[in-house]
């Protein structure tokens, strides 16, 4: 049987979710888009997604991969449309192409964008629950520009880093590779409710 290989972009709302990465016992994104990859094509596919993502986590254009039969001669619209209709409405493939064999959404990914939201005001919106913090109090925007200005560069964040391996936290400092990472920008923007 050949192959091809598909990049989607999937948003989703984290909420529901136990992250993305499949985990034993656990419901994740990725478990919720491989079903419905499975059901569509009656064969077991496996999904390389850019990154993981925490439980409760959102995300608003996750790149992954996943290696479909070639045989299925469905276009963008009609991927978007099939695996939607099978997944929960808290996640969406807002896109579909086709890619190269040799790509890959985790490998080839050239970065990401976090957003975190503070809201303000008095009384956290309804709306707004589990998509921002609620802060009170003043709020000292001069320290959070410093703040900011040393995150941006490159740095190895193993203090913020999670210890999953036993590892002391001499070994993860010296774990260069797999604990530095490059802030390019970090903007604070103030916006009127």
């Amino acid at each position: 049987m050949s192959f091809r290989r598909l990049k989607l972009t999937i948003a989703y709302d984290g909420r529901p979710w136990r992250g993305w990465q499949s985990q034993a016992n656990s419901v994740t994104v990725q478990d919720q888009v491989e079903t419905a990859l499975r059901d569509l094509t009656g064969t077991q596919v496996n999904v390389q997604g850019s990154g993981r993502t925490d439980a409760g986590v959102h995300a608003l254009a996750q790149v992954a991969h996943a290696d479909v039969p070639d045989a299925l001669k469905m276009g963008r619209e009609a991927w978007v449309r099939a695996l939607n209709v099978r997944l929960p409405q808290s996640i969406r493939v807002m896109d579909c192409e086709d890619a190269a064999g040799e790509f890959h959404a985790r490998f080839d990914a050239v970065g990401k964008i976090y957003c975190y939201r503070l809201w303000r005001g008095d009384v956290m919106s309804p709306f707004e629950q589990g998509r921002a913090w609620h802060v009170y109090g003043a709020l000292d925007l001069d320290l959070l520009h410093h703040g900011a200005g040393i995150l941006t560069g490159t740095h190895n964040f193993a203090r913020l880093s999670a210890n999953r391996g036993g590892m002391s936290e001499d070994e993860r400092r010296e774990d260069a590779e797999a604990l530095t990472r490059t802030v390019r920008r970090i903007d604070i923007i103030r916006r009127a409710r």
